[in-house]
């Protein structure tokens, strides 16, 4: 016999009636002999202290810290899924407490867990006697009369819990279950929405969704929300649950609870769950792996990487490892191990979708696109209606200069059961696509059929905005380029591109607050070059603002002492009225340009300095 089982028929011994055992202890039922082998030492320290605990207080005769010892080993034991035991233990904490809120919550937990709903019910119900706010066991009440088909009783105690909180996502998320029981299609579409709309992340409620508009006999309405269901479940915050178990858990549970946190959508409590996995056990390749994914979900790819190169040491060449690694090390331009780990991962697994088409993404990236196309095809021989891998497809063919081809592909993929984020990319990518063969309108329909599908898509809006501008409708331009700025505050090219329409367009003070505001989100020097220009050129007297221009002018130029910056430093100092600083600085310009052969700026420089030769003055800079 192990030491576990020793410690465990210890507390059996302990918990039969006998000399000097409280008489409270003749109601508790013994825990069963368990092997605990099979768990990391980690955990089998922590359930073996447990255990002791409980035999310590069943000797000294503390009712109470009985009761929360068994309190606690029953949450141990349903963290590790030991469901018999945990009910065991948790019915003991309610003998010695029955009035306790937690003992009552706990077991009805448990036992919903195990399939006891009847028992799980009364106890549920007993814990709202004792907590008539506490809002999670409301909904959990609710849940349990839908899994027990009592839909009316589900929906009363769901009402209830939304006069708590009528914003409780998971009630709307289950009276739409209710009310798809008792056939009342409208309600349900109404409170799936509602829950939606608090937890758009949840894309497992589009599934419903889809089902109450079929019963409504909407097929089209059904066919979309089937184009966006995932694994995403509603969540509620559940502090009495939280308290449930917490303990220094082994890998596997932190894995396990890092897994279900990550299906409803809490990153962030993934990520602290697999992180103390890796803690756990260093060793562990599935607790890196998982890291790593969360890592980069939240951005951190640098970290994500070295968590992925420590699971291929783990490992060896997995190929899931090496895919997920590859992609990583593509999205930080390194696309050199890219291509090897993305390539080696194909070589051992070749039906690796996502490295398909990452490798796909990465080939045409690097002036390779006829390599591509063999990627995308092998992706959709299996699936043949793979919107991503229809709209790589078109990306390459079209860098091939199959046009004809591309827009094929990409008709295709509209063709296809998308989510409206895809689709909304598929048109997009036809806008750009008709905008280069110059059928500028029907790529302009295209871009709006993209925002009315995805409205945060700012690369569509900021094609749309240049297309705008290439034919010369410049307030429109500067509207949708305010649109990408809405969405995108620090987007350089938003800014330049708006400021550049607003002043094709007329409107200086637009131009010039569009710029100013950027300087606060971003610090590229572009953006104090482009102001630093318009205050000194703009023809409206009310924008222009030589003193601030020229101060613009010379902080850019030292830090990009660029051809460029140089001429608007010139500007600037004529502006100013340092006319013979502005000639010096022309001249200077002027030889520079003629070493590289820059024929546009020398005619510019020429220009002034001809001027300035003829007349003793510097032209007015916003009319050079």
């Amino acid at each position: 016999m192990n030491r576990s089982s020793r410690i465990l028929l210890a507390v059996i011994l302990a918990l039969i009636p006998g000399c000097g055992r409280p008489e409270w202890a003749a109601e508790l039922e013994p825990v069963p002999v368990l092997d605990l082998s099979p768990f990391e030492p980690v955990v089998r320290e922590q359930l073996e202290k447990a255990l002791e605990r409980v035999a310590a207080a069943l000797r000294v005769g503390d009712r109470d810290e009985t009761a929360e010892a068994y309190g606690a080993l029953g949450g141990m034991f349903h963290t590790y899924e030991l469901y018999a035991a945990a009910t065991i233990c948790l019915e003991n904490a309610l003998r010695l407490e029955p009035d306790e809120l937690r003992w009552n919550y706990y077991l009805a937990i448990v036992q919903h867990t195990a399939g006891a709903l009847a028992q799980a019910v009364g106890h549920l119900e007993r814990a709202i006697e004792l907590a008539p706010d506490y809002l999670p066991a409301r909904v959990r009440l609710g849940e349990l009369w839908i899994t027990s088909r009592r839909p009316e009783a589900a929906r009363k105690e769901l009402e209830t819990a939304l006069e708590l909180d009528p914003d409780c996502a998971l009630a709307h998320y289950f009276l739409g279950k209710a009310s798809l029981a008792l056939s009342e299609s409208e309600a349900a579409i109404e409170h799936f929405e509602r829950s939606l709309a608090l937890q758009p992340q949840a894309t497992a409620v589009h599934h419903l969704l889809a089902q109450a508009h079929r019963e409504r006999g909407d097929l089209e309405q059904a066919q979309r929300h089937l184009g966006q269901r995932g694994d995403t479940v509603v969540t509620i915050r559940d502090p009495l649950f939280l308290e449930l178990g917490e303990f220094d858990l082994g890998a596997a549970a932190r894995i396990r609870r890092g897994a279900q946190a990550q299906i409803a959508g809490d990153y962030d409590t993934a990520l602290e769950e697999y992180r103390q996995a890796v803690a756990a056990d260093p060793e562990n390749p599935e607790a890196r792996q998982s890291l790593g994914g969360v890592l980069v979900r939240k951005g951190e790819t640098r970290a994500a990487i070295e968590q992925y190169r420590v699971a291929l040491r783990l490992l060896g060449e997995d190929p899931l490892v090496l895919s997920n690694l590859g992609a990583v090390l593509m999205a930080q331009g390194e696309n050199a191990e890219a291509l090897q780990m993305l390539e080696r991962a194909i070589v051992l697994d070749p039906t690796l979708r996502n490295a398909r088409l990452a490798l796909g993404t990465l080939l045409t990236d690097e002036s390779r696109p006829s390599e591509a196309l063999a990627h995308y095809r092998a992706v959709l021989e299996r699936d043949r209606d793979n919107a991503d891998a229809l709209l790589g497809l078109a990306q390459a063919l079209a860098a091939t200069g199959d046009s004809a081809g591309a827009v094929s592909a990409l008709e295709t993929a509209l063709a296809s059961t998308s989510p409206p984020e895809t689709r909304a990319r598929i048109h997009a990518e036809l806008g750009s696509m008709l905008a280069r063969t110059q059928d500028a309108l029907e790529a302009l329909a295209r871009f709006d059929a993209a925002i009315e599908l995805d409205p945060q898509l700012t690369f569509a809006r900021f094609a749309r905005a240049n297309l705008l501008g290439a034919l010369g409708r410049f307030r429109e331009a500067g509207a949708g380029y305010s649109d990408v700025i809405r969405l995108a505050p620090g987007s350089v090219p938003a800014r330049l591109g708006g400021a550049t329409a607003w002043a094709m367009a007329g409107d200086y003070a637009r131009a010039r607050d569009c710029l100013q505001a950027g300087l606060g989100e971003a610090t590229d020097p572009q953006l104090d070059h482009a102001l630093a220009r318009l205050l000194v050129t703009a023809p409206d007297e009310r924008v222009r603002d030589p003193t601030r221009g020229l101060a613009l002018a010379q902080s850019v130029h030292r830090r990009v002492a660029a051809m460029e910056t140089g001429e608007t430093l010139a500007l600037a100092l004529a502006a100013a009225g340092s006319c013979a600083k502005a000639v010096e600085q022309e001249r200077l310009l002027l030889g520079q340009a003629e070493r590289v052969g820059n024929r546009g700026l020398v005619d510019r420089v020429g220009g002034r300095l001809s001027h300035f030769e003829r007349t003793g003055s510097c032209l007015p800079p916003w009319a050079a």
